[in-house]
């Protein structure tokens, strides 16, 4: 006699049978600079009943490389292996860092892995031997607060004596943002001070030098505005403030020439001089607020070179669409200066003095 046996499991044991576990496959001595190379991730003791997990390397690529992750693929025995394709963009080790997250009812580990990186095979002996400051920098070798520090330029403008102490101030707090080797925001700051502080003319040298350390070329000047005026605006409102005064003791002058006439004569001249005054000066206000940047005077000067060219980013990469899972179109270095325009969740859009342009994530910009 035979029948057919049927065990059942209670809910949730059939997933206690399987421990599912990730490693990584024989992976390569090195990875070719500038070049598509492949590493295997696998997972094994996976229950099939379950959606087999993907994606899960979104945003989790290296600063120093480009990541793409295919579609898992079955082995023969029953695990899934995982095509992992990196491209390094410096010197630097590439290294995915050991994470975990949650898929169906399982939390999953993935293991870290750090790759070495090979120079180019055009590269020449001497080339490969040439480490740039930058490369040393983001080296996987020396943790960040350790790295190699680019020296903060020495050079210090002549500037008028009653701006000395603001200059020393602004130069200060820069310096301390660039050897904590927080580069892009010294940028930012000296940035800011160049469009707002009386200071900021003087600066330009100082910012320029910082950027070429760097390793930026293609950047513009800040628009210089004072006080938070544009510089039509200011000049404008300086000139006003000594026409006000020549006005003022002009007045003061026919005055006195006038207090020797009778009484009803000097009543109707100071009336005639008071109307006078108050015409002109309202003019003059019109003016300031009418005619600087073309438009509608001080305040939208102000917020249109805002809306401009407003940040410089960290080192980070940005993609053709506000997604992970889109193409990888560029790098920017660290304190690339930017304007940014549309803003999508945790992104928004970037383009370059030079035309580069893509989205980046919000956290990797820093606005001034």
């Amino acid at each position: 006699m035979s029948g057919l046996i049927v065990q059942l499991y209670p809910e949730g044991e059939s997933s206690n049978r399987y421990e599912p576990r990730f490693r990584w496959l024989s992976p390569p001595a090195g990875l070719r600079l500038g070049e598509t190379g492949e590493i295997t991730l696998e997972l094994t003791n996976w229950d099939p009943a379950r959606r087999i997990p993907e994606d899960f390397f979104r945003g989790r690529a290296p600063l120093n490389a480009i990541l793409e992750e295919n579609p898992p693929a079955r082995t023969a025995e029953g695990g899934y292996r995982y095509r992992i394709l990196l491209i390094p963009l410096d010197h630097s080790n590439v290294r995915l860092e050991a994470f975990s997250f949650y898929s169906d009812t399982y939390t999953l580990s993935v293991p870290e892995i750090s790759l070495r990186v090979l120079p180019a095979p055009q590269a020449s002996a001497a080339a490969a031997a040439d480490v740039s400051v930058m490369d040393e920098i983001y080296t996987d070798d020396v943790p960040l607060k350790h790295a190699a520090t680019l020296p903060f330029p020495q050079e210090r403008e002549e500037v008028f004596f009653l701006w000395q102490r603001e200059y020393r101030q602004v130069i200060a707090r820069v310096e301390t943002l660039w050897d904590e080797n927080r580069w892009a925001e010294a940028l930012a700051e000296i940035r800011k001070s160049e469009r707002d502080s009386p200071v900021g003319p003087s600066l330009v040298s100082i910012r320029r030098e910082m950027e070429a350390d760097l390793g930026l070329g293609v950047t513009e000047d800040e628009r210089w505005q004072p006080f938070g005026f544009s510089l039509f605006s200011f000049v404008v409102a300086c000139l006003v403030l000594v026409f006000a005064a020549a006005f003022f003791f002009s007045l003061r002058f026919h005055r006195r020439e006038n207090i020797h006439d009778d009484g009803n004569k000097n009543v109707t001249s100071r009336r005639r001089y008071g109307f006078i005054f108050v015409i002109v000066c309202m003019f003059l206000l019109g003016i300031i607020f009418i005619l600087p940047e073309g438009s509608a005077g001080i305040f939208a000067a102000t917020n249109s070179v805002r809306s401009g060219r407003i940040a410089v980013l960290k080192r980070t990469q940005s993609y053709r669409v506000p997604d992970y899972k889109g193409a990888v179109n560029d790098w920017f270095n660290e304190g690339q200066p930017v304007t940014v325009g549309d803003f999508r969740g945790d992104w928004c859009f970037a383009e370059t003095l030079d035309g580069r342009s893509g989205w980046v994530e919000r956290e990797s910009v820093i606005n001034y």
